[in-house]
């Protein structure tokens, strides 16, 4: 997961991700489109026919767009977190019994 973090935060742009999703989930693997915001020449039985049709639609650049950015959510996060860990409250809240994994989510993800 660092291994990923660390290629994506290296700025590999959102288009070209884009665009490797397009080739693997659309071109080899075909469960997405290609292009456009909904499928031509469709006809709809209902604003929810519709509105999935975008979201499918969307789906890829959504996740390329959240990829790119995540990355820096997820590095900024774990340099924090090793930070805290060595802390006074940290080190409080262990030697009260807290469990570590509650000890992380209650204490140091504040």
């Amino acid at each position: 997961m660092l291994l990923l973090s660390l290629i994506g935060f290296s700025e590999i742009p959102s288009f070209l991700l884009g665009l490797f999703l397009l080739l693997l989930f659309a071109v080899e693997l075909g469960w997405f489109p290609l292009a456009g915001a909904m499928t031509p020449f469709k006809e709809y039985r209902g604003w929810w026919e519709a509105a999935i049709d975008v979201l499918h639609h969307a789906c890829l650049p959504l996740l390329a767009l959240t990829l790119v950015r995540l990355t820096g959510v997820f590095l900024l996060t774990r340099n924090t977190l090793l930070l805290v860990a060595n802390k006074d409250f940290i080190r409080t809240a262990r030697a009260k019994g807290i469990g570590e994994r509650r000890v992380w989510y209650r204490h140091a993800l504040r």
